[in-house]
Parts: structure tokens; C-alpha cells; sequence
């Protein structure tokens, strides 16, 4: 008799970066409290994640000469992608990824480093 007939509802979501916890009580229709944070993630250690390296810039015009090439040639990688922030490139540096496959072996494929 007497007893709340609900529990508190959380609510976790996720938006621009940033989770949110939210704790509701539908049953007395307030906020019982709520917290924002910075998501903080490292997906470097992720195992569908590449190996992300920067190239050396006495490698680069060896790696450009091998392959006929202009540094504006290669594809592109965001500065601020998950996968190389954390080697504090800026823009016009080279990534190395190296990918591992069972069929393959491994490959290395080159990034050229862009704002954004």
C-alpha cells in the first residue's frame, strides 16, 4: 500500500561527442538528476582499427619518388580523425596505414593529411 508503482528510468544517449545520463521519474514526472560528459574512447585500440603512422618527412620524397606521385595525389584523412589524433599531425604530413589480412598478408596504403 502505498509503495511507487514505477522505478526510475535512466536514460544514456550519446550527441556531438559528448553522452548524457539522464535519471527521469516518470511516475512523480521529474528529473532526478542528470550528467554530461565527454566521450573518451581511444579507438586506436579497437581490433578493426589499422595501424595509423606518421611518415617521416626525410621518408616522404623517398615514398613519392617510388611511386611517380605529388603529395596532393594521395587520398585524403581528416585531421581530426579518431585514428591519428593522438599523433599530432597538422595538415600536409602523411599517414602509413598498414593493414593485416589472412589472404593478403600485409599492405601499407598512404593518407595525405587535410583540415577538418
Amino acid at each position: 500500500m502505498g509503495s511507487n508503482p514505477s522505478r526510475p528510468a535512466i536514460i544514456i544517449y550519446g550527441l556531438l561527442g559528448y553522452y548524457h545520463i539522464i535519471i527521469q521519474d516518470y511516475y512523480h514526472q521529474k528529473t532526478m538528476g542528470a550528467k554530461s560528459a565527454k566521450m573518451s574512447f581511444n579507438v586506436t585500440i579497437h581490433q578493426l582499427v589499422c595501424t595509423h603512422s606518421k611518415v617521416a618527412d626525410a621518408e616522404k620524397e623517398s615514398l613519392l619518388t617510388k611511386y611517380d606521385i605529388n603529395q596532393h595525389d594521395l587520398p585524403k584523412i581528416a585531421e581530426q580523425d579518431p585514428a591519428i589524433k593522438h599523433l599530432g599531425v597538422k595538415a600536409g604530413d602523411i599517414i602509413k596505414i598498414v593493414r593485416e589480412s589472412k589472404t593478403a598478408g600485409k599492405s601499407a596504403y598512404y593518407r595525405e593529411v587535410v583540415e577538418g
